[in-house]
């Protein structure tokens, strides 16, 4: 509901403060209803003011002004959901409710009734209706024109086109008791302009220059701090700190001395003469975007990058810089046309055929569910046939991977081969300063087409070899996850995957390789959160009930996981250690294979009973991982989850006993006062066992591990934890 909201950038620091003072936007706050539409070209900062308004309003919403604020921020570049009529008044409604439980009188015929899918249009107009009577409602809708439905079932009462939208948005906003306030925000479009006509209004463009005056500033000082790193310290030393030399015609090394501060002065002339140049060349630069934004920011924003990509390679003139940007287009469709020659003449064909890859990913998954970027390092790996890939003697899927020495490395070279139509982001919303600075990448950030409008541009002729037919795009992505699923979880056992052999106490004795295994599928989770859930039984051969054995066509990696164990015991130790799934699970706990947990819940998530009956084992095997590791709010979290009572208590003196060994005092005795508050005493008393705990030499596992990962690993199945 709110992934498109959460990954638009903050406002840059000063940016946006004149639309408090806007007198449209003065006149719709203080009225009790009304819509506001801002108006802006594509790339002038709509979604970044409607983030502003929406900070603005949740921090002075309070007691005095107790607002129920929903937003709904439409996305052209995320798929059916983020484009649907239906997707927003959800998002609102469930908004509204959340806010005021009281409100629940205005939606309970309407939830009751066996057609609440086609009645969400009839509560919102009962609120409305509402007048003082409720609390006052703020509705900030984004990229109205970038909404449509493509859904292939209509519901009667719901708008299914803008139009239809629009007329339900001014019939709410236009009862003459309403308290209900919209603001739309959209490029100029014939539908909103003639629907819209009587509302309030800011043309955005009219209204921003001031902010990009801050941009094209900011963007120009990253662009000197750039230069500044080719300065050499000796340029840069202070007066004071020079050696005063002898005049001794008979010293050596007076003269050289001498020699040297000369040429050192000379040298002084010449570079404080060329930044004083540099200082009216900056200049010139900023009065000519300044000129030339029209209210585009978007614009700015991708010259101001071509100019610094300029300048990071060196040995640049300013002549240069002033041809470079007389030749750079003044609108984005002709400014995409010349970054695509650029990406042809710098890159081979290779390289093309590369780079539209990544985009076919990018612009077909983005369709259900955005990227991760180590997810597209996986999802580049795909260029096997399957029964090739089959034949292989090892993992072909490490391999086949590009070869990148870390996420800033695999970031870069996507910007190579892509320039700026692809952009990486922090799940969250990233911080405005990353517009032109470095940051460090993290494997969960995320991969997008930079704006709409590159979307726009990709599906066009004119995008020439980058050019990205949706449909053709979402077709490839779907072939590649099975063909990825095939490779990973083969139908048939081959010579790269760990072995399933169950040892003579019936655990499998290859847990370490196949919780690795799982670790290296940074794919995996992604498809089974994506493909729909019967495609992926089917490939899997998964029935979703079934007791044992298991189907002689799934996939040998998958027969001991989903194979029906005996029923785990209450005692920790016997319900991790004595169990397969207790086996995988505590493995991966231990060393903090995120990625393997995640593959091995989703699995889990193909059948119907798998969690009901493996949950208390998985939460046994995370407890003893966090004890091992010495994660004092995990353990606490984790044990106060577990049945009550003497008859589990006094099943788990080898707990007590394991814990002891690690000599961890805090979670030792933390553990021991659980038992003790239930009248158990695994031990003759609590300074015999404090005695026990502090004669232990083991402090954690022996093996060195990332205990962030082990934490992250953990929370995968228990959310975020608080002490």
């Amino acid at each position: 509901m709110f992934s498109r909201r959460d990954q638009i950038v903050h406002a840059e620091s000063g940016t946006n403060e004149w639309i408090w003072s806007c007198e449209p936007y003065i006149r719709w706050i203080n009225t009790p209803s009304g819509i506001l539409w801002i108006q802006g070209k594509p790339g002038s900062g709509k979604s970044v003011i409607a983030k502003s308004i929406l900070s603005r309003l949740l921090n002075t919403s309070s007691t005095t002004q107790p607002w129920i604020i929903a937003n709904w921020f439409y996305n052209g570049r995320g798929g059916e959901i983020s484009t649907s009529h239906l997707s927003m008044l959800r998002a609102i409604l469930f908004q509204i409710l959340d806010q005021d439980r009281s409100l629940f009188r205005f939606f309970q015929e309407a939830y009751r009734s066996s057609q609440w899918n086609q009645l969400h249009a009839n509560v919102l107009l009962q609120l409305s209706r509402a007048g003082p009577g409720i609390r006052p409602i703020i509705c900030i809708i984004d990229a109205m024109d970038e909404s449509k439905d493509e859904s292939a079932i209509h519901l009667s009462n719901s708008p299914t086109n803008l139009e239809d939208t629009l007329d339900l948005l001014q019939e709410i906003a236009g009862v003459p008791e309403s308290h209900i306030k919209i603001l739309v925000l959209s490029r100029p479009n014939r539908c909103i302009e003639k629907c819209l006509r009587h509302s309030h209004k800011v043309v955005l463009e009219y209204a921003n220059s001031n902010d990009i005056e801050i941009l094209v500033d900011s963007g120009l000082r990253s662009i000197r701090k750039k230069l500044a790193v080719f300065d050499s310290s000796d340029e840069e030393e202070p007066k004071s700190k020079r050696p005063r030399w002898t005049k001794s015609p008979s010293s050596q090394l007076s003269l050289s001395k001498a020699s040297s501060s000369s040429h050192k002065t000379s040298s002084s002339r010449i570079f404080n003469k060329s930044r004083e140049s540099e200082d009216e060349e900056f200049s010139s630069i900023r009065e000519y975007m300044l000129k030339n934004a029209r209210g585009v920011i978007l614009w700015v924003t991708l010259i101001l990058k071509d100019l610094l990509r300029h300048v990071e390679k060196g040995m640049f003139t300013f002549w240069e810089l002033r041809k470079l940007l007389g030749e750079l287009p003044l609108e984005l469709h002709g400014l995409y046309c010349r970054i695509v020659h650029d990406l042809q003449s710098s890159n081979n064909e290779l390289d093309q055929v590369k780079a539209r890859r990544i985009l076919v990913w990018v612009v077909g998954a983005s369709e259900t569910k955005l990227l991760e970027i180590r997810e597209l390092l996986d999802a580049l790996a795909i260029t096997w046939k399957p029964e090739d890939a089959l034949k292989s003697s090892s993992d072909p899927i490490p391999p086949n991977r590009p070869q990148v020495r870390s996420w800033n490395h695999f970031r870069r070279s996507i910007q190579e081969l892509c320039g700026p139509f692809i952009e990486v982001i922090r799940p969250a919303s990233k911080l405005s300063g990353e517009t032109f600075d470095d940051f460090e990448v993290e494997p969960t950030f995320l991969v997008q087409l930079a704006h709409q409008t590159a979307k726009d541009f990709l599906a066009c002729s004119d995008a020439q070899s980058f050019q990205v037919d949706i449909f053709e795009a979402k077709r490839k992505v779907a072939l590649d996850k099975i063909d990825y699923l095939t490779v990973a979880l083969p139908p048939i056992s081959t010579f790269y995957i760990p072995a399933s052999e169950i040892s003579n106490t019936g655990l499998p004795t290859n847990v370490d390789n196949l919780v690795k295994y799982f670790e290296q599928k940074l794919l995996l989770c992604y498809i089974f959160a994506t493909l729909p859930l019967e495609v992926s039984r089917n490939q899997l051969g998964i029935q979703i009930d079934f007791w044992h054995p298991p189907p002689l066509m799934m996939s040998p990696l998958l027969w001991p996981f989903l194979f029906k164990d005996s029923y785990p015991d209450i005692s920790v130790m016997q319900a991790t250690k004595g169990s397969i799934i207790g086996a995988y699970f505590f493995f991966a706990f231990k060393f903090g294979f995120v990625t393997a947990v995640k593959n091995m819940l989703a699995i889990a998530g193909l059948t119907k009973w798998w969690w009901s009956y493996y949950n208390r084992t998985v939460e046994n095997a995370a407890l003893l991982a966090a004890i091992e590791n010495g994660l004092f709010a995990e353990t606490k979290h984790l044990l106060r989850s577990h049945p009550s009572g003497s008859i589990f208590l006094s099943a788990n003196k080898e707990l007590l006993q394991y814990v002891a060994q690690t000599g961890n005092e805090e979670i030792a005795m933390y553990v021991y006062d659980k038992c003790a508050a239930q009248d158990f005493r695994g031990f003759s008393d609590r300074q015999g066992f404090l005695d026990l705990v502090r004669k232990s030499s083991r402090s954690s596992t022996a093996v060195e591990v990332d205990v962030a990962e082990v934490q992250a690993a953990i929370w995968q199945i228990t959310g975020s934890i608080a002490d």
